[in-house]
Order: structure tokens, then C-alpha cells, then sequence
């Protein structure tokens, strides 16, 4: 049996600089890169492709975009 292989990463988020919503916007596309480069690096580790991660990836974008629009604002998912 061939051993099961993890790799994990951390994620974390510096505080918006701003009140602005412009730069908010930017700087909270900048973090959200950061951090799905870290994810898509650890899924390579682990043995995934990083096309199927990036689909992947996509997919759970879509489904939190049509969750938040679905539900008001504050609710969990």
C-alpha cells in the first residue's frame, strides 16, 4: 500500500490599508493571488496537476460568487 502523501500550506491575510474601495479591491485581489499560489504549490507537492488544481480552483470560485449572491450578506455559506 502506497503511503498517503500531504502537503499543507498557511495562509494569512494583512489587514486592509485602506477605507477606500478601489484600492481595497486591489489589495484584496493581490492577497487572494498570493494565497491561491501557495494552494496550487502545495496541491503540486502532494502529486495533483496544476491544471486540475486550477480548475478546480475556478469551479470553487464559481460556487462562492453564486453562493455569496445567493445568501445576504454576513451568512455562512
Amino acid at each position: 500500500m502506497q503511503e498517503e502523501k500531504r502537503c499543507t500550506t498557511s495562509v494569512t491575510f494583512s489587514e486592509p490599508e485602506t477605507e477606500i474601495e478601489a484600492e481595497r479591491y486591489k489589495q484584496a485581489q493581490a492577497e487572494v493571488r498570493a494565497a491561491l499560489e501557495k494552494l496550487l504549490e502545495a496541491a503540486t507537492d502532494a502529486g495533483w496537476g496544476s491544471q486540475e488544481i486550477v480548475v478546480a480552483i475556478v469551479e470553487g470560485g464559481t460556487f462562492l460568487k453564486q453562493a455569496h449572491i445567493a445568501a445576504p450578506t454576513g451568512e455562512a455559506l
